[in-house]
């Protein structure tokens, strides 16, 4: 996937210069998508390293070049609502635009996994809280290959004075959700008023659907913002090992 805009790749320049820095055959260079997506000179925006400094050792040997896609979780939530009212996909654009913290970018590993351990140590951290970039590099001690040393009690200071707004916010676009439902404009077309009733198996059959669509455009969502960071155009962003 190497390009003249500077993404990566198994054949462009830097992993041919990581390649024989490493003594290694090319097959043992396992790539993810983030990482091809991502210019050669990409640097982790919470450590800022960059991707010579991101490799980490494979268990069953070679190198792992990976890079992980990070979101606000809001939106799960946001999706998950959305389809349990059988929101019309094409307003969750509008919505997760306006509610989420900030837009989904490309992480290292280490500095991904910082909100899963914060909210391993101290449970009563809201699922759906996501830090911003900014947030977890505040806490960040030392950078390591696999986990960073971090300052969790940091974490949770930061969780407790954005609790009330995260609140706050959560309430707002239920809300709006809601709103949307019950005025009947933001339902999918089966379900708007003074439309003909569904079978039973088409109903089940169109909330399977429904919230396949509102899942596969908050994908979507994620596909435009990363092309947006990288100013190119690019495909298949699901994360599977090329």
């Amino acid at each position: 996937m190497f390009t003249d805009s500077g993404f990566d790749g198994r054949w462009s320049p830097l992993s041919r210069l990581l390649l024989r820095l490493h003594a290694l055959p090319r097959e043992q260079l396992l790539i993810s998508t983030g990482w091809c997506i991502s210019p050669q000179n990409f640097r982790c925006p919470v450590c800022l390293r960059m991707k010579p400094e991101l490799l980490i050792p494979g268990r069953a040997g070679g190198m792992l070049a990976l890079l992980h896609i990070d979101h606000d979780h809001q939106a799960d939530l946001i999706c998950e609502m959305a389809a349990s009212l059988r929101i019309d996909p094409s307003y969750l654009d509008r919505l997760l635009c306006r509610f989420l913290r900030y837009p989904p970018l490309l992480l290292c590993g280490p500095c991904n996994h910082i909100d899963s351990r914060l909210k391993l140590v101290y449970p009563d951290i809201h699922p759906a809280f996501s830090l911003t970039p900014e947030e977890k590099a505040s806490l960040l001690i030392r950078a390591g290959s696999r986990s960073h040393k971090t300052d969790l009690r940091a974490g949770r200071d930061i969780w407790l004075k954005r609790r009330d707004d995260f609140s706050a916010m959560i309430d707002l676009w239920e809300n709006e959700l809601n709103d949307l439902s019950d005025s009947g404009d933001g339902l999918l077309c089966e379900y708007r008023p003074k439309k003909r009733l569904l079978s039973e198996a088409a109903r089940r059959y169109s909330r399977v659907q429904a919230a396949y669509n509102c899942f596969y455009e908050f994908h979507e969502f994620i596909h435009r913002s990363l092309w947006w960071q990288s100013g190119d155009s690019f495909s298949n962003t699901s994360g599977e090992i090329l």
